[in-house]
Formats: C-alpha cells, sequence, structure tokens
C-alpha cells in the first residue's frame, strides 16, 4: 500500500524468474544466452522450466489463499447467530457465479454504473488470457504424452491457432477495460471513488503484463531474436507477479467478494447481486459481506 518500496514487491517475482532463466541457461548445452536460429521460447527457456516454476508457485499462493478466505469465512459466520438457517452451500455458490459470470445487476449501483463495461472487458478478457494459458500448457504437456503432435509440442504458436486467436482477443479485452477504467478514475472521481496506491498498484501490473505479452508476441513474429527474448523475460516476471501478489493485491477481489456474495445468498440476505461495496484488500477478513468497488 506504500509506492516507497516500489523495487520490492518487482524483485520478489524477478527471484523465481532469474532463477528459472538461470538455471534454463545452464542446462542449454553451450547454445548461447539468446538461441540461435528461429525465435522460439521453447528454445531459450523450455516449457518445462516454466510450468514447474510457476506450478510451484501456484501451489504455495493456493495454500495461502485457502487459509485466507478460510479465515474470511469463519469471520462471515460469526456475523449471524449460529442458529440462523442457512441453505446449501452448493446452491448458494452455483447462484452467485452465475451473477458473477453474467454481471447481472451490475449495473444497480449507481457508483459502478460507468465502469460496468470496463469491468467486463477487465474479467472477460482475464478469463480469455487464463483459458489461452492453459490451452498452451495442454499443447506443451499433455498432448505430447497421449501421441498428439501439434506444431511439435512448442510454445510459440501461429497467430492462426484457436489458442492464440483467444488470448490476443481476452488481451485486447482486458486492455480496453483497463483503459476505460482508468480514465474514469482520472476524469469522473466523484463516481468512481478515491483511488489508493494499491488501486494503481494492480491496475498496473495487470496492464503490464497484458503490454509485455503483446510486445513479446509482435518481436517473436518479427524475429527479433534478442528483444523477443528479453520482452519474454519481462512478461515472465509480471505474470509471476499477478500469481505472488493476488492474496495481498486487489486481485483478491476475486475469492473474497464471491465468498461474501455465497455467504449472503446461504443465509437468505440476498438473492442476487448488486455490487454495493469491495472485498477487503489483504488476506485480513472483515465481518461484513459488502464491499466498495473502487474501479477494477
Amino acid at each position: 500500500r506504500d509506492p516507497k518500496p516500489l523495487p520490492l514487491p518487482l524483485l520478489v517475482p524477478g527471484l523465481p524468474v532469474a532463477l528459472m532463466v538461470l538455471g534454463a541457461q545452464t542446462s542449454a548445452g553451450g547454445d548461447g544466452v539468446f538461441p540461435p536460429g528461429d525465435v522460439l521460447f521453447g528454445h531459450f527457456l523450455g516449457e518445462g522450466w516454466v510450468d514447474v516454476f510457476a506450478m510451484s508457485t501456484l501451489a504455495v499462493i493456493g495454500f495461502v489463499s485457502y487459509l485466507s478466505v478460510k479465515r474470511f469465512w469463519a469471520a462471515l459466520q460469526s456475523t449471524v447467530p449460529a442458529d440462523t438457517p442457512r441453505g446449501p452451500l452448493s446452491k448458494a455458490l452455483r447462484g452467485t457465479l452465475g451473477d458473477v459470470l453474467s454481471h447481472r445487476n451490475f449495473g444497480d449501483c449507481k457508483t459502478a454504473h460507468p465502469r460496468m463495461w470496463a469491468h467486463l472487458g477487465l474479467f472477460y478478457g482475464f478469463l480469455g488470457l487464463t483459458a489461452a494459458t492453459s490451452g498452451a500448457f495442454i499443447y506443451t504437456q499433455v498432448f505430447p504424452r497421449i501421441g498428439i503432435d501439434h506444431h511439435d509440442g512448442l510454445l510459440s504458436l501461429p497467430i492462426w491457432d484457436p489458442v492464440k486467436i483467444v488470448g490476443n482477443v481476452g488481451g485486447v479485452a482486458l486492455l480496453a477495460g483497463l483503459a476505460q477504467t482508468m480514465w474514469v478514475r482520472l476524469k469522473r472521481p466523484q463516481e468512481s471513488g478515491k483511488s489508493a496506491y494499491s488501486d494503481w498498484f494492480f491496475s498496473g501490473l495487470l496492464g503490464l503484463t497484458a503490454v509485455t505479452g503483446f510486445v513479446t508476441e509482435i518481436l517473436r513474429y518479427a524475429q527479433a531474436r534478442t528483444g523477443a527474448y528479453v520482452a519474454y523475460v519481462v512478461h515472465l516476471v509480471f505474470i509471476f507477479g499477478l500469481f505472488v501478489y493476488f492474496p495481498f493485491s486487489k486481485f483478491s477481489h476475486a475469492m473474497y467478494r464471491t465468498a461474501a456474495l455465497a455467504f449472503a445468498r446461504q443465509v437468505g440476505r440476498v438473492t442476487s447481486t448488486a455490487p454495493s461495496r469491495e472485498a477487503p484488500s489483504g488476506p485480513r477478513p472483515e465481518a461484513q459481506p459488502h464491499h466498495r468497488h473502487t474501479g477494477g
């Protein structure tokens, strides 16, 4: 929440990426820092290295997130008497996820209404990028193990590949949503509310992840070998940053708000969602399941 130690938040995700690059280069067999020939990220940094480091990081962050949301859920339960009737959690989750995916009633909140389309772009853009990342993992790690040869198992896909199309569309949607969100924050602060440093940190991290991804893609298609590989490493730092700071940044809004709305449904407080206030921005739970939107 404080901009003064900004280099430190960059070093935290930068360290595993640096170790990953060092390990891959050490085992490269003398091809040099930037392998000759076509720009293929699998030749520079094998997909196995990326997957091992990424899955290890996700495992740690997943465990931390589980502990945080578990504590948050317990705090929510304490806000109502123990004998309060509770509906099935599975039904509450289904209803909540339906509202989240459709953004139903998002416009009911006058404060949030100007950002509805921006939020849709961010939300579905990120889902598209997540789907593309999952598709790339299937291409490089699952298909080879079941005998399917797809682009020789390489991560560097042609522009017409479905996974690449989904990723590019998702990236454009995310950047468009982010641009509108930031415009509203700057030009219409009375409607967006006061933006704290933590808001800008998450927006900046998300935007830089998308921008460096497009830069990396463009440089690869241009066969700008040095630039493409350097951009790829920088892109990985921002990706790992999103992973590492999920439980602590505004990104945690995804799990806290979903849990709060599911709780509200379970105890019968609401039957449909309307964005009122935002989830806590850190791992510490708050008792009330209402959240203030701060623009993204």
